[in-house]
């Protein structure tokens, strides 16, 4: 959390305002309280608008250990019917293990690659999406390009291409603890069930391994429920982007 400020004719306020990932995937920021106006607290925390400041970032500390600790201590009920069918044709199974793959690809920024070679060539497809799913589809399950395609339909983000531009792409092909065969099997297994549309469980067992990855690229997926909205944070961790 951080200390804004806001100045109007007669006042300067003081607020402790926090900021998340909406609904929408954007970032945004919402006030958790406000402290008073720069009049009202100089008295208290005088002589100067910077002790005040001083004081100000202490309370927004205090509010962030404490928020840390709801979390922690946060549950979520969820209600199943046992007279009740599942959804028709509903997918509710994802993988996740693309999201460490994802890391590491933003990380030696192969998207800037692509956006060069967009611009180069005029391509009208996404080919950083179509390189990084074929690269994390080839990983994950080795196949042929129409199965990488149906592999990449099961992540949390969709392709946003269609079958025919990997086609396409392809006629413009672009050339210690643990072994691979341990990071790729553990990654493989890294699957979540999305329940009643308000999140997901993981599938898969914390392990040591598991533990490795959270560090090394930087984002948890190990909650015991974890939301849509922060599903969409992880997802814009493992590209880099918080």
């Amino acid at each position: 959390m951080r200390i804004t400020t806001s100045k109007s004719k007669n006042a300067e306020s003081f607020y402790i305002s926090k900021r998340y990932i909406n609904d929408k995937g954007v970032s945004t920021s919402v006030i958790v309280r406000k402290l008073g106006t720069l009049n009202e607290l100089i008295k208290e925390h005088r002589p100067t608008r910077d002790d005040v400041m001083r004081w100000a970032k202490e309370e927004a500390k205090t509010e962030t250990e404490k928020y840390k600790k709801e979390r922690e201590a946060k549950s979520v009920q969820i209600t199943f019917h046992a007279d009740r069918q599942m959804d028709c044709d509903k997918q509710i199974f994802y993988r996740s293990g693309y999201l460490f793959l994802q890391s590491v690809y933003y990380g030696l920024q192969m998207n800037k690659i692509c956006r060069k070679l967009k611009n180069k060539y005029k391509f009208k497809y996404d080919i950083n999406a179509i390189l990084s799913d074929l690269i994390y589809a080839k990983v994950l399950e080795p196949a042929s390009k129409r199965s990488s395609y149906k592999t990449a339909s099961e992540f949390m983000e969709k392709p946003t291409y269609g079958l025919h531009d990997v086609y396409r792409a392809l006629e413009k092909k672009l050339d210690y603890k643990y072994t691979c065969e341990e990071i790729l099997d553990t990654l493989k297994t890294m699957n979540f069930a999305e329940i009643q549309e308000q999140g997901f469980i993981p599938l898969y067992r914390r392990q040591k391994i598991t533990d490795a990855l959270y560090e090394a690229c930087g984002f948890h997926t190990d909650f015991q429920f974890i939301t849509k909205s922060q599903m969409k944070t992880i997802q814009k961790k493992s590209k880099g982007k918080e």
